[in-house]
């Protein structure tokens, strides 16, 4: 079968995925592969209680498919994909895994999760994050922040500090990236009213607690 090719389609202020195949018929010249695109592999295919596929893509940059080097970091050209269908929700979920060396030499792996179908976008949204953050364990946080739209289990001052921190970080990007703005919109958009309703919440408590008579025991 075909090797499927992943391209992108740049929009305004984010990335559109387009597929198609490789040796297929390609309707126009209009999306350039030769920028970024990924050409998938499919290793395995499995079922239980619905079914996933492990995919390994090979990303091309620049019309090559060297490892990538941002800001002094090396990621491998080679992302390890899990991709789940879960039937009983409908819904398609990736697990992709970067192999990665950081700018003072450490080696390692790291997983990001999404729950959409958009991968290619996701995968050059997590690259220039976790080149821009370079910590892996914020880095961890800030995406699970941002997909999710939840906040570690810490301090009420803490949350805020990630929250302002992430928003600093993610305007640094928007600038140099600008395709990148609906991405960081949509994820701060969901943390930010969820840490108000959090606000929210503690108020009402305290004015609960301060109207309470005071009792002994």
């Amino acid at each position: 079968m075909d090797n499927n090719v992943i391209a992108l389609e740049k929009i305004l202020g984010s990335l559109r995925q387009v597929s198609f195949y490789k040796n297929g018929h390609k309707c126009s010249d209009f999306i350039d592969t030769s920028r970024f695109s990924a050409t998938k592999y499919i290793l395995s295919c499995w079922s239980h209680y619905g079914q996933y596929n492990e995919n390994r893509l090979v990303l091309m940059h620049e019309g090559n498919t060297d490892d990538i080097e941002l800001n002094g970091y090396t990621i491998s050209s080679t992302v390890k994909d899990i991709h789940f269908f879960l039937t009983s929700r409908d819904v398609n979920e990736h697990d992709f895994t970067f192999s990665i060396q950081a700018s003072d030499g450490e080696v390692y792996e790291q997983t990001f999760h999404i729950e959409n179908n958009e991968l290619l976008p996701h995968i050059v949204y997590a690259i220039i994050l976790l080149t821009s953050v370079k910590d892996k364990n914020k880095t961890s946080i800030f995406w699970t922040m941002l997909i999710q739209g939840t906040i570690p289990y810490v301090s009420l001052g803490q949350k805020l500090d990630y929250v302002n921190e992430l928003r600093m970080i993610a305007k640094s990007i928007i600038e140099e990236y600008p395709f990148t703005k609906q991405f960081f919109q949509d994820g701060l958009k969901e943390i930010v009213s969820k840490l108000k309703s959090e606000l929210s919440s503690l108020e009402i408590l305290k004015k609960r607690f301060n109207l309470m008579p005071f009792c002994s025991f």
